[in-house]
């Protein structure tokens, strides 16, 4: 009767060291990975993101409502970074702002311009990575990440960068509005072992303390995202040239940055 006794014990102790096991095969497949696997794992996440007709008519979320329109003027034109299947855009069209997107991902983007045609709207979406990609032209007098987009942007260096560059294509008065993912606590945790396995492959992506790296629904599929610190999203922003007007705390973070009158304009070739 004793060993009846010691199979659930066995049985609960073979898990823990399986689930442990599972964690590190995670770990280690995050340190092997560069930033194109990051993006073909954003890819295979966000294709289908908020894809039916109903999720594109949603209009902003509570938070969006409450904190975005207040920092646009009147018939502004808007740039949307991450604009997914055009929600964002449909929202913003419906009040009367001149909107363009910027994507990622080729089937959201085509998903988008299905649906806003349907509409009645002719929006330009430029298809591409943020980071990395040739901006369009402008100037905007506003430039709205979507719904934690820059919560899932890689390494503070290429963050700025981006910001930076951003700068070129802003009108003088023109706002930034990024909704982040707080940090909760300081803890590296695995994500050293990430680190050090990065190392090791001579990856092109350096993880940093607030990233988080787990296991996605989509099977196969990793999940990344930056956890921001309100002195990290602050200085980052300052190192980018701009001036922080508005800051909320809570569940979800939001900033809005202005440019900088300390720093000379950034100006296109």
């Amino acid at each position: 009767m004793g060993w009846r006794r010691g199979v659930p014990r066995g049985a609960a102790a073979l898990r823990r060291v399986a689930v442990r096991a599972t964690r590190l095969g995670l770990l280690v497949a995050g340190g092997c990975m560069g930033h194109r696997e990051l993006a073909s794992m954003r890819e295979r996440r966000w294709r289908d993101f908020y894809a039916g007709p109903s999720d594109v008519d949603a209009g902003f979320l509570e938070w969006e409502e409450r904190l975005i329109p207040r920092f646009l003027a009147d018939g502004a034109r808007v740039l949307v970074v991450g604009s997914g299947s055009g929600r964002d855009l449909l929202a913003l069209a419906r009040r009367r702002h001149h909107v363009e997107g910027i994507e990622a991902v080729a089937r959201a983007s085509a998903l988008a311009r299905r649906a806003l045609a349907e509409r009645g709207l002719d929006v330009a979406i430029h298809e591409g990575d943020v980071v990395t990609m040739a901006l369009p032209a402008g100037p905007y007098d506003a430039v709205v990440f979507s719904w934690f987009c820059y919560t899932y942007l890689a390494e503070r260096a290429r963050r700025v960068g981006m910001l930076r560059r951003l700068r070129a294509v802003l009108a003088p008065d023109a706002r930034v509005l990024i909704s982040y993912l707080p940090a909760r606590d300081r803890r590296w945790g695995g994500m050293r072992l990430v680190r050090m396995v990065a190392r090791l492959t001579r990856s092109d992506w350096s993880p940093e303390r607030g990233d988080i790296l787990y296991d996605d629904a989509a099977p196969g599929t990793l999940h990344f995202e930056h956890h921001f610190q309100t002195d990290e999203i602050e200085g980052e922003a300052r190192d980018a040239g701009f001036d922080v007007a508005f800051h909320e705390h809570g569940e979800i973070g939001f900033v809005a940055l202005t440019l900088s009158r300390a720093v000379a304009p950034a100006r296109t070739p």
